[in-house]
């Protein structure tokens, strides 16, 4: 990153910090004043290997180094660089060993002894420190918190799943066309093929009518196999980060794809008995089973999909 970028960045861990009262640690090498002085507290290592030389607010470095014998030159334009100057070992200004020493006298008795003084606290559990940053993020305001892995009801993810689908679907002319239109345009096609072929006798050719309709029954997912497995693949990476579960996803698709894909169906057996001339007794029989085979070859394809 440049030095602008490295600053938006931390100036935003830094609102994120304040607002949701949380620890942020950041490793960052060789950064301008005006980024240096948005750190709370700085731990500074030596390289080659990495030994603690400082440790405490950004405030207090320039006088702890000042108290160590090595006072900022006024020449120094950033604190930082000068830090590093001391703290790499092999560089004309190397105080790496002398650093660490004075560390180990001056700052590792207070540091330690604060540590055991702290493990000696009870801390807050895990669902304390969730309920202290939900109140702080919510501005005290904020609504009622949940503790499990989803963030919402299951209401709530399938609202958002509903609605995400269904502006999806009316975006998208193309897939609404195959899924809708085609079927409406193979109806008329076949309709038009088998034109008053039931109002004739029982023949050859009624037994060709019949088992056309139900293979193109039976095979009427088969175009949208592919846009199943893209939405099972999105579907995976967005359940694992645990935005909603898969059953709010399923169900979603129960309540707008697969009512949709039925319509369709429907209005293309339709169309293909009005134009056969097929006796209006038999339309039941034939819609039932019509409606049997697509969500049986429906669940089919979703487990191919799967």
């Amino acid at each position: 990153l440049s030095a602008t970028d490295a600053e938006l960045c931390v100036r935003a861990l830094q609102d994120i910090t304040k607002r949701l009262n949380v620890l942020t640690l950041i490793v960052i090498h060789q950064p301008r004043k005006e980024v240096a002085q948005l750190f709370d507290r700085l731990m500074l290592l030596t390289s080659n290997p990495g030994r603690l030389a400082y440790f405490g607010t950004m405030e207090e470095a320039t006088p702890y180094f000042e108290l160590c014998g090595f006072a900022m030159p006024a020449q120094a334009a950033n604190a930082t660089d000068y830090y590093l100057d001391l703290l790499t070992p092999g560089t004309v200004q190397d105080a790496s060993d002398v650093l660490v020493e004075a560390f180990a006298a001056k700052q590792r008795p207070g540091l330690d002894a604060e540590v055991q003084l702290e493990l000696g606290k009870q801390g807050c559990t895990a669902q304390d420190m969730l309920r202290m940053a939900h109140e702080n993020a919510g501005g005290g305001k904020a609504g009622k918190l949940r503790l499990g892995p989803y963030a919402v009801s299951f209401w709530s993810q399938l609202t958002m799943l509903l609605r995400r689908r269904i502006g999806l679907t009316l975006r998208n002319p193309l897939g609404l066309g195959v899924q809708v239109g085609m079927p409406i345009g193979v109806g008329l096609l076949l309709g038009i093929v088998f034109k008053g072929v039931g109002a004739r006798d029982f023949c050859i050719q009624t037994l060709l009518f019949v088992f056309v309709v139900l293979v193109l029954l039976s095979l009427y997912g088969l175009p949208l196999l592919p846009t199943i497995i893209d939405e099972r693949r999105i579907m995976k990476l967005e359940t694992s980060e645990r935005l909603y579960m898969e059953s709010a996803h399923i169900l979603s698709t129960l309540l707008v794809t697969v009512p949709l894909s039925l319509l369709a169906a429907i209005m293309e057996v339709l169309i293909i008995c009005v134009f056969s001339g097929l006796p209006t007794e038999y339309w039941p029989t034939i819609f039932f089973w019509a409606c049997l085979l697509f969500l049986v070859f429906d669940a089919v394809f979703q487990l191919c999909a799967a």
